[in-house]
């Protein structure tokens, strides 16, 4: 695992996130408990806002593991763009 997810920063920052926003960003306007805190703005590629708020978002598991798949396949070519007439 990467250091910085379990540094204290991050422990404190996702703790407060989770906190002031307890339900998934995703699913609202259904309320569904947020377990994970998503960086919009990758952390490999944007070191400077990992402990950023306002660069968190508040999901559920299902949500997160969704988009983490779907960035995945984008990432890999495997998503194909459809034109459909």
């Amino acid at each position: 695992m990467d250091k910085f997810y379990v540094s204290v920063g991050w422990r404190k920052l996702r703790g407060y996130k989770l906190s002031t926003h307890p339900f998934c960003e995703r699913c609202l306007p259904f309320l569904v408990a947020a377990t994970e805190v998503h960086h919009i703005k990758e952390v490999k590629t944007h070191p400077g806002l990992s402990l950023e708020y306002h660069n968190l978002e508040s999901l559920c598991k299902s949500c997160h593991s969704s988009h983490t798949a779907k960035t995945h396949r984008m990432k890999k070519g495997r998503i194909i763009n459809h034109k459909w007439k």
